[in-house]
């Protein structure tokens, strides 16, 4: 089920940030909006691809870091940058896991 607003919301944050890594010269593409359309694409591509058992979480990093260089980043920091959004995600789910948890426990 979808969460309202919250597709559109990382639309804009997902288009700020862009605009910003143009502003300061991060970005090797002539729009940060060409840029959002690259990141968008390959996301939804391999959103599907995930979800039809096509290749699995493990590669989640190496799709980082392949939407980052498409956008121009350089290797090693979208490396870095894949590495820490991995994490990231690493936390998410235990905070989410942790949260189920605590409903079952409360509603049960």
């Amino acid at each position: 089920a979808d969460i309202p607003g919250v597709g559109q919301a990382v639309l804009v944050r997902m288009g700020e940030d862009l605009a910003a890594a143009q502003a300061a010269g991060r970005l090797a593409l002539p729009s940060s909006d060409l840029a959002a359309r690259i990141v968008s694409a390959v996301f939804l591509q391999a959103a599907r691809d995930l979800g039809l058992g096509r290749m699995d979480a493990r590669a989640v990093p190496d799709i980082v870091r392949a939407i980052l260089r498409a956008i121009g980043c350089a290797p090693d920091d979208a490396a870095g940058r894949a590495a820490e959004a991995a994490r990231n995600a690493d936390r998410f789910a235990r905070q989410l896991a942790a949260a189920g948890e605590e409903d079952l426990l409360i509603g049960g």
